[in-house]
Parts: structure tokens; C-alpha cells; sequence
């Protein structure tokens, strides 16, 4: 199968992997990093902070964001940026049918897009509780709404209800955040060798099986990533300093080469969608006009696929969670936005950065061919 950038295995490498920005840009508790992660002392739990509520919010006429965060040169780092316990979902016009096709997801790959292992319960029940009875109703009270026995939580938007109180099964509770919110769902918790996967919701993985995170820590994940050995360490301390109510956000950004958000190996669809021809990605610089440049192989159905990630701590079992919204633009509409030399230079740049290896690793050198002019307008 061909090897597309894994946005969400690289996921918690790239947004851990930049820490030499964590001690200026987020302030944590006392440094446990000579610690254990399964010796630190567990989260008190407290309060949240209060949800802003978007009381007149269309989801309608909410425009998807348009995510641009590709740059000339490629270098690893952190590049997060302060949230708010406010934004942990986004909501926009694509809600419903990316809701709609996330339970047929749910439904033919069950054992794929959602699972959890021992220690993973109490962290998915307390996030099932928070989203359904303190966030979503709060934060888009036009799209949620909780009954007035307070026993039940009602999706405006699909007209389903769900119970309030987690249910027993931990499958179902996956499940049922599966089909309310948009973003994959992964929660984390400390043992002896680091922080480990022990729950997940996530049906749009980019060119990885989520199943196969269950169970392992940091330094299993994140062990193909190239230059990953020299940050490690790093990651666990991030983790170990993330406060309650004090979330951080980045993006990335990756090339696909088909329109399937399930990039997994188990996509029937997907698997007819490899034999596509060949085709090539040329540029034009403005210092040289005529200047035609190969960078990558690239179908007739060419996608910048982008996440937007967010870390944040639960207060109560103090599991962390890791969240991912995926964008999907075509390429012709970063050519019509007259950003096409700068996408394509981009592309080039994925070896030209701190860690050259990025360039293998995602794959670009499989992208060669003739076909599709990028260039600027």
C-alpha cells in the first residue's frame, strides 16, 4: 500500500516534538521530568473553567476554515499556540455530513476507528460526562440541548438522544461520541515506560491503522519518525507539565493522493483508488517564469489534507486528551487562491529542513510523474 504522510501518528510527534518552546510558551507546575510518569501524583480534580456559549450560532452558515500552515522550509518543532477549554470541538458547515458519514464508518470498521484497553475506562466516562452534560450544551446550546430532567441529551442536528450517564459500555460510550462531534478522540494516561493510548475515537486516520496505537506509549509510536531519539524525553516532560483548563492547539499539514478520509488499509474503497496514473506537480517561480520543476507524483484527485490538534487535560482522572479535526482542501483550490508555487515549494522543502529524513518518511519521493500544473497565479 502506498505510504501517504501519517498525519496522525505524527500527530503527537510533531506537536510534542518542538519543545524547546515549552518553557517559554507554557507555564507548568514544579519540573517531575526526574520522575516516573506512573510515580507522578494523579490530578485533583476541580472545577472547569467556564464554557463561552454561541448562543445565535448557524452551523449552516459557519465556512470551513481554510488551513494554509505549509512553509518553504519543512523543521520539526513544536509550533503550538495557547487555547482555550472553549475550543475544544469546532463546528462548521460540513458538521452533518462528515456526522453522517462517520457512523458508516463506525459501522463497517467497529474494531478499526474505536477500542480501549484496561485503565482507559474512567477516562472515556469522564469525557463522555464532560462533553455531553458541560460542553456541547453549553458551548452550541442551538445544536444540543439537555433535557429538562436532566437525563438526557438530545443532538438537535440528527435528532438523536443519548443518556446523559455514560453507559456501561465503554464501546458504546466511543461510539456515541463518534457520531456527536467531528474530531478523533484519544486519551492518554501515565505508565511505567510514558504515556500510552488507552481509548480512541477515530475514523478519519491519516495513512495509519488506529487500532494498532492501542496499548502503546510514546516511544513505540513515534519510533519510525526520524530524528525522534533526540526529543523523546522531552515529550514525557511536556506531558507531565500540561495543566487542567490551560489546552494548547498546532496544525500540520500532508499531500494526498485520493478523497477518502478512512486513509487506512482496511478501506475497501481506497483499496481500489491505488492504481491511479501517474501525474507531476510543476511550479513556476516568479524569478523564473518558465522555470517547470518535478516535485511529486500526483493523481487527478490530489488533496492538502490538514489537521487542527488540541492537548488538554481531564480534571478528574487527569488522562490527557488529543484531539484532531481534519480539512481537506483539492488542490485546485490552493491553485485558484494563487498559492500554488508557494504549495509546491513547500512540497520541496519537506528535505530541506532540520530533519531531512521528513522527505522519505512521508513519502514525497514517491510522487513523480507528469501531469498536474501547480503554479502561482
Amino acid at each position: 500500500m502506498q505510504i501517504i504522510i501519517s498525519a496522525a501518528v505524527i500527530v503527537l510527534s510533531v506537536i510534542l516534538f518542538r519543545v524547546k518552546c515549552v518553557s517559554t510558551q507554557i507555564k507548568g507546575p514544579i519540573n517531575n521530568s526526574k520522575r516516573k510518569a506512573s510515580e507522578l501524583p494523579p490530578n485533583p480534580s476541580k472545577k472547569t473553567a467556564p464554557i463561552e456559549a454561541l448562543n445565535d450560532l448557524n452551523w449552516k452558515l459557519i465556512e470551513r476554515r481554510r488551513q494554509r500552515v505549509f512553509k518553504p522550509i519543512y523543521n520539526i518543532s513544536m509550533g503550538i499556540k495557547r487555547d482555550t477549554p472553549s475550543e475544544h470541538i469546532t463546528i462548521d458547515e460540513g458538521y452533518l455530513e462528515r456526522i453522517y458519514h462517520r457512523k458508516e464508518l463506525i459501522a463497517a470498521y467497529p474494531d478499526t476507528v474505536l477500542g480501549f484497553i484496561s485503565g482507559g475506562e474512567e477516562p472515556v466516562r469522564e469525557l463522555y460526562s464532560y462533553m455531553l452534560t458541560d460542553y456541547l450544551p453549553v458551548r452550541f446550546p442551538a445544536m444540543f440541548q439537555l433535557s429538562n430532567n436532566g437525563h438526557d441529551f438530545t443532538n438537535l442536528v440528527t435528532g438523536q438522544i443519548y443518556p446523559i450517564q455514560a453507559p456501561i459500555d465503554i464501546k458504546g460510550a466511543l461510539r456515541s461520541l463518534g457520531e456527536i462531534v467531528e474530531e478523533e478522540l484519544f486519551l492518554l494516561t501515565p505508565s511505567p515506560s510514558g504515556h500510552r493510548v488507552v481509548a480512541y475515537i477515530c475514523c478519519f486516520p491519516s495513512g495509519f491503522n488506529p487500532a494498532r496505537l492501542l496499548g502503546q506509549n510514546l516511544d513505540s509510536i513515534h519510533k519510525p519518525v526520524p530524528g525522534y531519539e533526540k526529543i523523546g524525553p522531552s515529550m514525557e516532560r511536556y506531558l507531565q507539565r500540561l495543566e487542567i483548563d490551560k489546552p494548547v492547539k498546532r496544525s500540520n499539514w500532508t499531500v494526498q493522493q485520493h478523497p477518502e478520509l478512512l486513509d487506512c488499509e482496511v478501506n475497501d474503497r481506497l483499496k481500489k483508488l491505488r492504481t491511479y496514473r501517474k501525474s507531476r506537480i510543476r511550479y513556476e517561480t516568479r524569478e523564473s517564469p518558465y522555470l517547470s520543476k518535478t516535485l511529486a507524483r500526483l493523481p487527478p484527485q490530489t488533496f492538502l489534507r490538514s489537521e487542527l490538534q488540541t492537548l488538554s487535560r481531564l480534571p478528574k482522572t487527569g488522562a490527557v486528551l488529543f484531539t484532531i479535526k481534519t480539512y481537506m482542501y483539492n488542490i485546485c483550490e490552493i491553485k485558484e487562491e494563487g498559492r500554488g508555487c508557494e504549495f509546491a515549494e513547500a512540497i520541496e522543502g519537506l528535505r530541506k529542513g532540520n530533519v531531512p529524513g521528513m522527505w522519505e518518511y512521508k513519502g514525497a519521493e514517491r510522487w513523480g510523474g507528469d501531469g498536474v500544473q501547480v503554479s502561482s497565479q
